[in-house]
Order: structure tokens, then C-alpha cells, then sequence
């Protein structure tokens, strides 16, 4: 809106112009330009006019690309930046290029701005020349940060060749999506390493559970833990259905099936059964024996005869036990059966047991007749109750010197014996043993008891009782009438 007088030497002429717009160039002044009007205008008009030009010189800088470029003998390296503008977005950008004679680098970081979405994103490409090595190599990384109003999306991502490699971290208001191929974090109660070694203070698993490892699976199902090779070879540990204690199953092939218990790596224990000879049932072996230290609690092996039986076997078996045995059924041996009696001058020596045709038991003493060569001797109380009342005993005697003895009367509790007078004499009783009075000679069967069932034979040996009982009831009447 400046007004200037325009005067012109020759024709004399003097003239008042307006001033529309000045253009400056601060460096270089010399070049500054004015340009004049003679028509005047409005004030509306004169802002209007400068609102233009000031929109077009931003939307000139908004869209203006500056290049910088330095070039050296080898290498060269040209850096580009860049701002665009619109109505919907604004996008910065700077791309770096550095080339040499053996490779070319490319960086170029950007930031998008829109309506909702902020995006920023930075690459690298790095390439070697054909001919400065046996091949071309190209690696192309990439960063970027997507964010929108419900989500934030970050990536990276790294390809050589054809084999690419990304992670990737999706995260929105109710879920958080993680994907890498390796993927690591440490904190004070947690930790979790490249390889997937995950270490916790304590966990708590709300499902099933299940690990593969070589060629074994193992799981955690409904409170069963489940090792296995395959569908039919597995081995599992549940809680037991009624509440006693838990069940541990072993299924195998259909001729072998063990499971073996180690310490140390030593074997201590195989269960399991195979298809042949005795191992056809299920068996246990103990490789270097069974051993209870002599304060264990309960320090007790059973084995229980009813139903399926109890079986021991083995051509080297050997059972040492350092405190008491007690077998509940019968003992059976293709061997001696002996004690070990320790002597001062030979060591330990077996000394061995007198073996009879029936179950018998015995008692032994000495003797005296009186002054009218008689004797009587008393059974002891506790002694009669060992054995059977039913059947009659037997009486050995043997006089100490040449003189005559013979048994005189035998009766429930005492016996009598009569000889010479002051005759001293060593006696012997054997009597058949309460509850096994019909057993003679039995007919002997490796496998016998393990098949039996056990309701009839506890029927079985209440009929036997009777039979004793009717028996033990004759005899007391036979030694009344008598």
C-alpha cells in the first residue's frame, strides 16, 4: 500500500505509483525487484492478495526436496530430505545413500501422519557389487511403529536373499500378540531364554499340560501324569479312584513289559512280566536284593498269597533279612533249610533242620522214677495248645544205663512211665501240628497258590477247621470214658 514518485528526466514527467509487492533477495540485494501499480486498491483486496501468496509459499516449502550430494574419489553419499503436506496427511522423510566401490548402502527413515494413524518407519538396505566377491549379497531391515487409536503394531524385520526373519508386537486394549523365532525376557521372578529354558518362582497351570522331548511325550491330564512312547508303550500316575494312595500302570508290547526304578542310575527295582516261563505273570525283581536299614519303620516285605499270590524267583535268589522273617503261609524249599551257628574255632557253620513226612512239632526232657519205678511227666501247658488234641502223640524213651523202661499211660496233659526204681531217662514227644493234621507228603507245584481264589479257599479252610473242631471234641470224650 506504499505510494513512490516515479520522475522522468526527459519528457519532464512525474508520476505517483502504488506499491503491489517487493521481492528481497538478502544475500545478493542488487537482484531485489518492486512491482508498481497505478490503480489503487482496497484494503479486502491488498489481504486477499498476501493470504495467496503466503499459501503458496508454504505449500512451496511444505513440498520442497533438499538434496545434498559429496562426492569422493571412490565413494559417493547423497542425503535427501523431504516434507510433503496436504490436506489429509504430512509425511517427513530423509534418505541417506552411501556408495562405494564395493558395496551400496541405503537408509531411509520416514514419518506418516494422518487422520487417526501415526506411522513411523525406518529401512536399511545394504548390497554388494557383482564382481567384488563369488556372489551379490542384499539385506534389506526394516522398523516400524504403527499407532491408531485402538492399536499399536511394531515390527522388524530382516531378509537376506529369499530368507526373511520377523517379530512382530501387536498390542490392543484387551490382548497383547507376540511372533518371533526367538524370544527372551529376565525380571526378578520369571526368566525365559532364547531357547525356550523358562525359570519361575511358581507356577499355576489351569488345563492340561504337555511336553515333547526326543521321541517320549509327556503329559498332565485330569490329574494323571502320562510318559509315553506311543499310543499302546506308556507309563501313568494317578491319585487313586477310591482314595487309597495312587496307581502306577505300565503298558507295554504284548510279550514284555517292565518298568524299572533307579537311584543314581543304578537299577534297584524291575516290575513287569514277559512272555515267558514264569514272567508270563507279574513279577519283581531286585537285581542286588532287598535291604530295610535296621531302624527303618515298619521294616516289614509282604507279600500277599490271597488272589494272585506272592512269588519269589530266580536261579541265584537270595533274600537277607537282618531282623526278623515271618512268613502268614508256607515256606517251601528245594534245599536244606539251616541255621547259621557261630563256633570260636570254625567260624559259622549251618546246622540243619529234621524234616518229617507230616507237620509235627516236638519237646524233649529227663526223667526219674521214684522209689517204685514210677514217673510222671507233665506236658507242658503251652506245648499243648501247639499242637492237635485229636490225634494221639508219640513218646520216646531212653534209659540211662541198662535198665527197662516202658510208657505206662498217655493222657491229654501227662504221661506216665514205669521201669526200674532210680532209673534216670531222657523222654521225646512229637505230636501233629494244630490245623495241619491231614497234610502227608503233599505233592509240591511251583506255581501253586498264584491262581487260587480267594473266597474258596477261605471256604475251604473253614471246613478244614470244623473237621478239627468235631475231631478235638471226639478225643476229650474218649479221654473221659477212659
Amino acid at each position: 500500500g506504499d505510494t513512490v514518485m516515479m520522475v522522468s528526466k526527459h519528457p519532464r514527467m512525474r508520476e505517483k505509483q502504488r506499491i503491489v509487492k517487493i521481492v528481497e533477495y538478502p544475500e545478493t540485494p542488487e537482484k531485489n525487484t518492486v512491482e508498481l501499480s497505478n490503480t489503487t486498491k482496497t484494503f479486502a483486496e491488498v489481504q486477499k492478495t498476501e493470504t495467496e501468496l503466503a499459501k503458496t509459499e508454504a505449500i512451496s516449502i511444505a513440498n520442497s526436496t533438499t538434496k545434498k550430494v559429496l562426492q569422493d574419489y571412490s565413494t559417493t553419499e547423497e542425503v535427501e530430505t523431504k516434507i510433503t503436506a496436504s490436506k489429509e496427511s504430512i509425511e517427513l522423510g530423509v534418505m541417506h545413500t552411501l556408495e562405494s566401490y564395493y558395496d551400496k548402502t541405503e537408509t531411509d527413515a520416514r514419518i506418516e501422519i494422518s487422520k487417526g494413524e501415526i506411522e513411523l518407519g525406518v529401512s536399511k538396505t545394504y548390497q554388494t557389487k557383482e564382481g567384488m566377491s563369488d556372489y551379490s549379497t542384499t539385506e534389506e531391515t526394516k522398523a516400524l511403529i504403527d499407532i491408531e487409536a485402538d492399536r499399536i503394531n511394531t515390527i522388524v524385520s530382516k531378509k537376506t536373499g529369499e530368507d526373511e526373519v520377523k517379530s512382530i508386537i501387536e498390542q490392543q486394549s484387551e490382548s497383547i500378540r507376540l511372533q518371533a523365532k526367538k524370544i527372551s525376557w529376565d525380571s526378578k521372578y520369571s526368566s525365559m531364554t532364547e531357547t525356550g529354558e523358562l525359570t519361575c518362582t511358581k507356577g499355576v497351570f489351569k488345563g492340561d499340560i504337555s511336553s515333547e522331548s526326543g521321541n517320549s511325550t509327556t503329559t498332565i491330564k485330569n490329574g494323571e501324569l502320562k510318559i509315553s512312547y506311543s499310543d499302546s508303550v506308556y507309563t501313568s500316575i494317578r491319585a487313586n479312584k477310591d482314595g487309597y494312595g495312587s496307581d502306577f500302570d505300565t503298558y507295554g508290547t504284548a510279550n514284555k513289559v517292565w518298568q524299572e526304578f533307579r537311584v543314581n542310575g543304578t537299577r534297584l527295582l524291575s516290575l513287569g512280566q514277559e512272555g515267558q516261563g514264569i514272567f508270563q505273570k507279574p513279577s519283581a525283581y531286585f537285581p542286588d536284593g532287598i535291604y530295610a536299614p535296621a531302624d527303618m519303620y515298619a521294616n516289614t516285605i509282604y507279600l500277599n498269597t490271597r488272589g494272585n499270590g506272592g512269588y519269589l524267583n530266580g536261579t541265584s535268589s537270595v533274600i537277607v533279612c537282618h531282623a526278623n522273617f515271618n512268613a502268614q503261609g508256607t515256606i517251601s524249599c528245594s534245599g536244606t533249610k539251616s541255621r547259621i551257628s557261630k563256633t570260636k574255632n570254625y567260624g559259622d557253620r549251618l546246622l540243619y533242620c529234621y524234616e518229617m513226612s507230616t507237620p509235627m512239632f516236638g519237646d524233649i526232657g529227663y526223667g526219674k522214677t521214684d522209689g517204685e519205678g514210677m514217673c510222671i511227666v507233665s506236658i507242658d501247658d503251652v506245648m499243648a495248645e501247639t499242637v492237635s488234641e485229636s490225634m494221639k502223640y508219640h513218646v520216646f524213651l531212653q534209659s540211662e544205663g541198662r535198665k527197662e523202661l516202658w510208657v505206662e499211660n498217655k493222657q491229654a496233659g501227662f504221661f506216665i512211665v514205669k521201669g526200674e526204681p532210680e532209673t534216670e531217662f531222657s523222654w521225646e514227644i512229637k505230636a501233629a501240628q494244630r490245623e495241619y493234621t491231614i497234610e502227608r507228603l503233599e505233592e509240591y507245584s511251583e506255581t501253586k497258590g498264584l491262581d487260587f481264589d480267594g473266597e474258596l479257599q477261605d471256604e475251604e479252610n473253614k471246613q478244614i477247621n470244623e473237621i478239627i473242631l468235631l475231631e478235638q471234641e471226639m478225643e476229650e470224650l474218649l479221654w473221659k470214658s477212659n
